[in-house]
């Protein structure tokens, strides 16, 4: 005999982590979209390469502390650190350091649109490296999404409307990275035994210290702190 689901023999149970889980997924949400809005305040006084090493110090911090009271040890392996070396490369600084360029060009709420991005080019680079498969819902999905980044540039735009070109490639190559961590972390750093909470302690150390050692290169411009501006580098690193 085949049981027929039937909404109405939900649980309590199952649906109070239904509403727990909506509700975190608004929260992520929240924190995640109003990065976009704290990188363009701190852009008053910072220039995109000081916000990322900011960013990425306060967030290794935080992570940091919370692995020392719960006594948790970073990787010791060699290898595990030059994968997360390359994690912190290609999920944190590039994208970090190209959406906080893209800022100076577009504004945060189309920044913010076109990270939305992320899951589209995760699905091409996944299929690219033999790690996930188009099915026609997703190529349907893939077709309206870019044809979303089409309407959203309009290139046929001109005069002061016009959208920086410069920007909205800055802006979808920050995307391009978040999905090509995706299929990075998946291929050399997930399901190796390291809980991710040290792997992202140890991810954001890593670019901390890479970004830091060559700031006299590329990060040596005038500083001009406000409230406003140390406030959104804080939020950054903590929230985002």
């Amino acid at each position: 005999m085949v049981r027929r689901w039937r909404p109405d023999l939900i649980t309590t149970k199952d649906r109070a982590i239904s509403r727990a889980s909506l509700s975190r997924l608004y929260l992520l949400a929240v924190l995640w979209g109003s990065g976009f809005l704290f990188v363009k305040l701190a852009l008053h006084g910072l220039s995109p390469v000081q916000i990322v090493l900011g960013q990425l110090a306060f967030g290794a911090i935080v992570l940091l502390l919370t692995l020392a009271v719960r006594r948790q040890p970073l990787p010791h392996a060699s290898r595990e650190w030059a994968y997360l070396a390359g994690m912190a490369v290609l999920a944190n600084i590039a994208p970090y350091l190209l959406f906080s360029w893209s800022e100076q060009r577009i504004s945060s709420g189309l920044a913010g649109v076109l990270s939305g991005t992320t899951p589209l080019l995760t699905l091409l680079l996944a299929r690219a490296f033999g790690v996930g498969r188009l099915t026609l819902p997703r190529v349907l999905g893939l077709v309206i999404g870019l044809a979303g980044v089409v309407l959203l540039a309009a290139p046929w735009r001109d005069g002061p409307r016009a959208v920086s070109l410069a920007g909205l490639l800055a802006a979808l190559g920050a995307a391009t990275c978040y999905a090509g961590s995706y299929v990075y972390a998946r291929r050399l750093l997930t399901n190796r035994g390291t809980e991710p909470l040290v792997l992202s302690a140890a991810q954001l150390s890593a670019g901390a210290i890479m970004l830091g050692a060559a700031m006299p290169w590329i990060g040596s411009l005038p500083i001009m702190l406000s409230s406003a501006v140390v406030l959104s580098v804080v939020a950054l690193g903590v929230l985002s």
